[in-house]
């Protein structure tokens, strides 16, 4: 593997991106935000969202593949649907790799799938997973399900929300604080979201300087659509939005010069 390049790989079919499919009557993935659901984006049900059985099999028959790879660490976002991925596509791996979790590679937040709202649930199901780059903090080890918050890069923007979540009164933050996030998130115009695409292009710059930390060692990273899509622009408009990225299919990849 070159040790300029890094191998990024999207995300399996999620339970997310059937329901958002299902909800237009579209045998294709929806990729414009402007033609999703707005139900379908503000569903508690799909908060941190799994596979569906399509996309574990999509894994299975990509994990093959991924076993010609050298990798020795996988570095691997904190939503379930992700750490999933990871773990169907290299548990079988002769490498062992080691799966560490990292907040950097997270979806921008847009949508309810993109709430870590399960993340107590996924860390008792695959603990072999390395959770401590992500719960770096007394708060989060008190309350994982709450790192959504913790790590929005817009410093306005969580302090507005804490303060929100102050408002509600919740008295189990780690179980109802997600879906007080998602309420949060659709007080706003639905054409406008919480993290901008200007802070998501921020976000992944300095995503890009925890990267080159990894050059000389071989690493996979497993990630999502508007991270592959941004982190692989040249181009971006005076909104920060990608003019030239890669969209990236579920369960595919691509190489990335970091």
């Amino acid at each position: 593997m070159n040790k300029s390049k890094f191998i990024l790989i999207r995300h399996a079919e999620s339970e997310y991106n059937l329901a958002a499919r299902l909800a237009v009557n579209s045998s294709k993935e929806v990729t414009n935000f402007k033609e999703e659901s707005l139900k379908i984006k503000q569903d508690e049900s799909l908060i941190d969202c799994g596979l569906t059985q399509y996309g574990i099999q999509q894994c299975l028959e990509s994990a093959q593949k991924m076993s010609s790879f050298n990798v020795d660490i996988v570095l691997v976002s904190p939503l379930r649907r992700a750490i999933q991925t990871a773990h169907y596509l290299f548990r079988d791996h002769p490498n062992k790799p080691k799966f560490i979790v990292v907040p950097f590679l997270r979806e921008m937040l847009s949508s309810s799938c993109d709430i870590g709202g399960n993340l107590t649930t996924t860390m008792n199901e695959f603990p072999q997973f390395d959770y401590s780059r992500i719960l770096n903090t007394e708060f989060l080890q008190q309350y994982p399900n709450m790192w959504t918050m913790e790590y929005l890069w817009n410093q306005e923007q969580k302090q507005q929300m804490k303060q929100y979540l102050l408002q509600q009164q919740c008295d189990d933050l780690n179980s109802r604080g997600p879906k007080h996030i998602l309420d949060y998130l659709f007080q706003y115009p639905p054409d406008s979201v919480v993290e901008t695409f200007m802070d998501t292009m921020n976000r992944i710059k300095q995503a890009k300087q925890e990267l080159s930390f990894y050059r000389n060692q071989n690493v996979i990273c497993v990630t999502h659509s508007r991270f592959l899509q941004t982190i692989s622009a040249q181009q971006f408009d005076a909104e920060g939005k990608p003019k030239d990225g890669t969209w990236i299919k579920n369960c595919d990849y691509i190489e990335v010069d970091i």
